[in-house]
């Protein structure tokens, strides 16, 4: 009577126990034997390279018992990223958007941006959003400028470049317009203006402009490096003898430049 009582318990116990296991590994809890169960196939493609149907880096085991991702499959959510290195990188190898900042982890890899980061530069705007994601703060900020008001001699000004608030000093150096108010006045008239400003930290963590140059020569909110007619007369810059005179003198500037250098 005892003996079938006691095998009545340890049958339910067992049951249980099964169930328990279902229910986490169901829910994504797996338990802690579901990775030790694979530690001998995962040793052997460690000394053997066999083992990893995909070659990903990962047992077939593992896939299929640790991890969920596809065996069969290297890239397992089709970001451009194998399934083995997104678990050496920290990201989701069944998420093609582990941060969701928009950029897949592949675009994130080849843009130096950081996939597990949903804003890299930390300049409040998403990475997918950002025309700039890898600009550090504490450097330089290109973009357009939003907004720009000049400081007087007793308080200090402020120009807004992609949503960030920098202040402008009576100590702030211009280049490509003579001062502040040019430089307002160009935003004014044109609505648009692409700066690079150098900025500086202050004691209070916010961020103060050194120098603030504009890069877009006819204020089109296209740079002066991709646009195609920097001073907006209709003739393309390779086909303007203005401009290639004035790259022209840029380059036998940069020459002398050079030519002293190697004189010391």
């Amino acid at each position: 009577m005892n003996t079938t009582k006691t095998e009545k318990a340890r049958s339910a116990l067992l049951v249980a126990t099964a169930m328990l296991s279902f229910a986490l590994v169901w829910s994504g809890l797996r338990p802690a034997t579901a990775g030790a169960s694979c530690a001998r196939q995962d040793e052997r493609l460690a000394l053997t390279g066999r083992g990893d149907r995909d070659y990903d880096g990962i047992s077939n085991c593992s896939e299929k018992r640790v991890y969920g991702t596809d065996a069969r499959d290297f890239d397992t959510d089709d970001d451009d990223v194998s399934d083995g290195a997104e678990l050496e990188d920290g990201t989701d190898p069944l998420d093609p958007d582990s941060d969701d900042d928009g950029l897949d982890d592949g675009e994130e890899d080849d843009l130096g941006t950081d996939p597990t980061d949903d804003d890299t530069d930390s300049d409040g705007e998403l990475d997918g959003d950002d025309p700039d994601p890898s600009n550090e703060l504490g450097d330089e900020i290109e973009g357009n400028l939003d907004a720009i008001v000049c400081p007087t001699d007793t308080v200090d000004g402020v120009a807004t470049v992609l949503c960030i608030d920098i202040v402008v000093t009576p100590q702030t150096e211009f280049g490509g317009v003579a001062s502040c108010a040019d430089l307002a006045a160009a935003l004014d008239a044109n609505g648009v203006a692409h700066v690079e400003v150098e900025v500086e930290g202050d004691a209070c963590g916010g961020l103060v402009a050194h120098e603030i140059e504009v890069e877009d020569s006819d204020n089109d909110g296209s740079p002066d490096e991709v646009d195609e007619d920097d001073d907006d007369d209709g003739i393309p810059d390779d086909e303007d003898e203005d401009e290639v005179e004035d790259e022209d003198e840029d380059e036998d500037e940069d020459e002398d430049e050079d030519d002293g250098d190697d004189d010391f």
